[in-house]
Formats: C-alpha cells, sequence, structure tokens
C-alpha cells in the first residue's frame, strides 16, 4: 500500500510532447485501426491514490483492477471512480504461504531514517494520514495472489503489472507466476528494497531482479530513492516526510520490461511476438518517456507488420522538438547523423541562448537532468572514496593505453 501520487513519486514520467501531429501513439494507433488493440490491461497492487492519470491515454482500451488492503481508500477511490474499465478491489495480494507479519514493513535501517524521526515529532501516522487520506485504518480481511485477481476479473491477457507494497513485494511478483509464465505481461513496473537480510526469499533488488530477468524481462528505468540519517536530516524533497534530497540509498522504482529486440527472444522465452503486443509496448515505451526504445522497437518489426504503412506517422509522433520547433523523424536522424557534436550538452546549451530557447523546452528538461548528474558526480569525487580509488583508477587507464 502507497500513496501513488506523493510518496515516491513513482508513476510513469508521462508527459506531454508537441510532436508533429500533437498526437500520442494510441491515439495515431486508433485512427489508423481501431481495433489496433481490443484492450490494455493495468493490475495496480498497492493503489493508494488511485490508478494514475496518466494511464487515460490510452483511453476506452483502458482496463484496470486496483487492489489495496486499505478498506476506505478502497471505497472511496470506488466511489470517485469515472472510469468504466476500472475497479478497485480491498485485499493484500502474496503467495499463500506468505504472511504479512514474517517480513518488516521497512527495511531495518528506515527506522534511522530522519523521515521516521519527522514522523515521530509530528506524531504522524503515515499510513492513515498519507496512504488512507486521514480516515480510520480497517485493513480488508481478504487475501489474494495477482493470479487471483486476474481470473476473478477474466484477465487472461495482463500487460501491465504494477507492484508498490513497501517492503512485500517480491511475495506479491511471485504470485503472479502463472501470469508471467503464460507470457502475457509485457511491462513490471515495481518498488524494490536495496537493503535486507540476505536470503533467496527476501523482498531484496537482488531477488526480483534474478526473478523477472529469469522470465524474460529486461531492466529499462531505475530510480533510486535517498533517506538522511536523522542524526543529520537533509531537506525532504515532497511536503512529506519521506525520501531526502541526499543520504543513502535504500528504496528504488525498477521498470521491466520485454526486450522484443533481443536476437532470438520468441526461442529463449516461448513468447509469440504479435503486432498488437508490438504495437503495445512501443505505446508503454513513450508512456515511460523511452521513446528511443519505442522507435527501435518499431522500426525492427515494421516488415513483419501491417504498421509499416504508418510507420512514418508513428515515427514522426516520438521525435521531440529540436530548439522550440516541431520536427519530423527524418529531420532529427539528419540533423544527428551530419553533426553528432550537435547533440553535446554545450552545444545546446549555447544554441538556445543565441535562439533565446526557454528552459521548459525539452532540451532546457534535458540540461538541467544533465546539471543534476554532473552536481552528483562533483560530489562523488569530492568525496574519500574517490579519494581512495584514485591510485587504482590511474594504474586502469595506464593499463588501457598500453592495450
Amino acid at each position: 500500500m502507497s500513496d501513488n501520487s506523493t510518496m515516491n513519486q513513482n508513476q510513469p514520467t508521462y508527459r506531454s510532447h508537441h510532436n508533429l501531429h500533437d498526437l500520442h501513439l494510441p491515439q495515431l494507433l486508433q485512427q489508423w485501426k481501431p481495433t489496433w488493440a481490443k484492450e490494455l490491461w493495468l493490475i495496480d497492487v498497492g493503489c493508494s491514490g488511485g490508478i494514475h492519470p496518466s494511464w487515460q491515454v490510452f483511453e476506452e482500451k483502458l482496463h484496470a483492477v486496483g487492489v489495496d488492503p486499505l478498506v476506505s481508500e478502497v471505497n472511496r477511490l470506488n466511489a470517485e471512480n469515472k472510469l468504466p474499465g476500472v475497479t478497485y478491489i480491498d485485499a493484500f495480494v502474496a503467495t499463500p504461504e506468505y504472511s504479512m507479519q514474517q517480513s518488516p514493513l521497512q527495511c531495518h535501517l528506515f527506522s534511522s531514517t530522519s523521515a521516521t524521526s519527522a514522523m515521530e515529532l509530528m506524531k504522524l501516522n503515515y499510513t492513515k494520514e498519507i496512504f488512507n487520506t486521514g480516515g480510520e485504518l480497517v485493513f480488508s480481511s481478504n487475501k489474494v495472489t495477482v493470479d487471483e485477481v486476474a481470473a476473478k476479473h477474466h484477465i487472461s491477457d495482463c500487460d501491465v503489472l504494477k507492484i508498490d507494497t513497501d517492503g512485500h513485494d517480491y511475495p506479491v511478483l511471485q504470485s503472479a507466476g502463472k501470469l508471467l509464465q503464460d507470457n502475457h505481461t509485457i511491462c513490471v513496473d515495481i518498488e524494490v528494497q536495496l537493503h535486507g537480510e540476505p536470503g533467496s526469499e527476501t523482498t531484496t533488488y537482488s531477488n526480483i531482479d534474478n526473478y523477472l530477468r529469469e522470465r524474460g524481462f529486461s531492466l529499462f528505468m531505475f530510480e533510486v530513492f535517498r533517506y538522511s540519517r536523522a542524526e543529520l536530516p537533509m531537506p525532504f524533497h515532497f511536503d512529506i516526510p519521506a525520501q531526502t534530497t541526499s543520504g543513502q540509498v535504500m528504496w528504488a522504482e525498477g521498470v521491466y520490461f520485454r526486450d522484443l529486440t533481443i536476437p532470438n527472444y520468441e526461442t529463449k522465452f516461448n513468447f509469440t511476438i504479435t503486432e498488437e503486443k508490438v504495437l503495445k509496448l512501443a505505446c508503454l515505451y513513450e508512456l515511460y518517456e523511452l521513446r528511443d526504445c519505442a522507435a527501435n522497437l518499431l522500426i525492427k518489426f515494421a516488415d513483419r507488420f501491417s504498421y509499416k504503412a504508418i510507420l512514418p506517422q508513428l515515427l514522426d509522433a516520438l521525435t521531440p522538438e529540436w530548439l522550440g520547433e516541431k520536427q519530423t523523424y527524418d529531420q532529427w536522424m539528419a540533423r544527428f547523423r551530419s553533426n553528432p557534436k550537435s547533440f553535446y550538452p554545450e552545444a545546446i546549451k549555447e544554441a538556445m541562448k543565441r535562439d533565446n530557447i526557454p528552459q521548459s523546452s525539452d532540451e532546457g528538461k534535458h540540461l538541467e537532468r544533465i546539471r543534476q548528474l554532473e552536481e552528483e558526480l562533483a560530489s562523488l569525487r569530492r568525496s574519500n572514496s574517490w579519494k581512495v580509488t584514485a591510485p587504482l583508477r590511474k594504474i586502469s587507464q595506464l593499463l588501457g593505453r598500453k592495450q
């Protein structure tokens, strides 16, 4: 159970970009062929706060089941829901043999963080005030597996499985064994703990990553969440006592997709690649701001499927602006091929200054992210670990030159 909109901000980073047609892939595909996909199914475990509005880009094709153990929150979500394809149910989700008490809700380090200290000082019941929007806590008496949720709601083809349960994510994932084994799911968005007891059944990133890779999923996105220690609190990221601007990494959001462009993927993972799955995957890539991956996928399978007839339009829709101007895919690629250095941060910065381009443009966002990474690198270089490993890096550089 988690507040999907405030705690970790771990929703698809979907942002409207001004493309050639001012449409996103699902809308373009709908105009081309209304039957391009029957429906897009999402199961969201830990749905407190509701299914994020970004999923509405799939319009009437969106079907989703949200599951959360907080009864009053589920009742509120159902009462306020206006999407016909979306429903919410109250239940704990895990494998049948898993006890919700056998694993701590948070990893042991959480008790030493400034977030925990702040909650104690504020006398804040986080579950009640944040997850349950202030209502009295009433927990569900139901316990189900993801596979049982799918069966009850006649979901034979679940495209996306989203899990955010603050500590119980691995048993939730394991309870979707049939769904993942049947190769219907193409995206798993899951919160992972980066610390915990060793063992094959603990809810740690290493176990979750191995489990998904064995089933044909590849990691595409990984956003870490830092928590400062109580002895020297750092500023919070949001207006709640949660992750901070610096501190030890403790949790992360991992987004996994089936990378259908891997050679011999169908044979390796017994997966049948259909046009519908390719197009859904491309739409999900766009939703998660992985437009380059969408282009790669669409180009690779274009000769195999009928969407080749509109491939230029799909690629144009994925192409970002360049210095505030709409670009076709061909224009974008011609620019890169003629002068790759024009994609350097300094070159973009100089061009933006010359043409008075606002920082709110696509390029401005890219430069801001680069600035943040540069600050992190500078901080790393000031650290003791960087100084201690300097001789080793020097040796590595010398060996590289000799080779």
